[in-house]
């Protein structure tokens, strides 16, 4: 067997390998190099936000709202954030971070007059489609946390999540893995995880989302610093290099059997 003819066996071996690559993809985000002035940094990272409001008052019935893109509201932060030290803001890592707020002033979720206020969750989140390639892998959403002196106060719940949702059957939930930073003191920093293993065959096409949410009433605070933001799926894939080392070695192997 010729040299270049295993060279090539090696090659067409790493790119069949890499040929099954999934939809979903890996995402990092530390808000460093997102510009805080910018009212649409956010949404050019494609953070979305989902409201929905729950126990309403009689005649006022549940509803929900969005997805939406995650408003970067840095002057009147009663959404989302993006935090800085400059401004006074103390983000869990770096110069800059995430703050998670629930409008809770808006008359749209809760009136003063009622005797019922309804509850507001508020979810911020980035989303992917799985597809058939990515059935059997494993995925893992991580986060660094700190206490907000701001909140969460009352019942209010804070929440990291990671999430499936079935789009062919009105949007089902058909995971919801949920973490509470509810109690992160201000000023402890914790690093936590969640992660789904994706076995099930019907997962192909739905939605996976993971990010944060807050629920809360009563005008509650609600707010928690987040940071250091990474969603993985499975191994690490060998970069091209490694891919063409890979194949080297091996030939490099079969030339010490043709020597021997």
């Amino acid at each position: 067997m010729r040299l270049t003819s295993v060279l090539a066996a090696c090659l067409a071996a790493c790119l069949i390998q890499g040929a099954a690559f999934g939809q979903i993809s890996n995402y990092s985000q530390d808000f460093e190099s997102l510009d805080r002035t910018d009212p649409n940094a956010l949404i050019n990272d494609g953070w979305q936000l989902f409201a929905a409001g729950i126990n309403g008052a009689p005649g006022f019935g549940d509803f929900g709202a969005g997805p939406f893109g995650a408003p970067n509201d840095i002057n009147s932060p009663n959404i989302t954030v993006i935090s800085d030290t400059a401004s006074g803001g103390t983000p869990p890592a770096g110069n800059q971070g995430l703050v998670v707020f629930t409008d809770t002033n808006s008359p749209l979720f809760n009136d003063p007059g009622d005797v019922d206020p309804r509850d507001l969750v508020l979810s911020i989140f980035q989303e992917q489609t799985i597809s058939a390639a990515d059935i059997g892998e494993t995925v893992t959403f991580s986060w660094l946390a700190d206490g907000n002196t701001a909140g969460p106060t009352g019942d209010a719940l804070a929440e990291a999540f990671l999430l499936t949702l079935d789009p062919l059957n009105g949007f089902a939930t058909t995971n919801d893995l949920n973490f509470d930073t509810t109690a992160t003191a201000d000023g402890a920093l914790a690093t936590n995880s969640l992660t789904l293993d994706l076995t099930d065959p019907a997962l192909d096409g739905q939605l996976l989302q993971f990010g944060f949410r807050i629920t809360a009433s009563d005008f509650e605070g609600s707010a928690v610093d987040y940071d250091n933001v990474n969603f993985t799926v499975g191994a690490a894939v060998p970069e091209p290099g490694s891919l063409l080392l890979l194949a080297m070695g091996s030939l490099g192997a079969f030339a010490r059997r043709r020597r021997a």
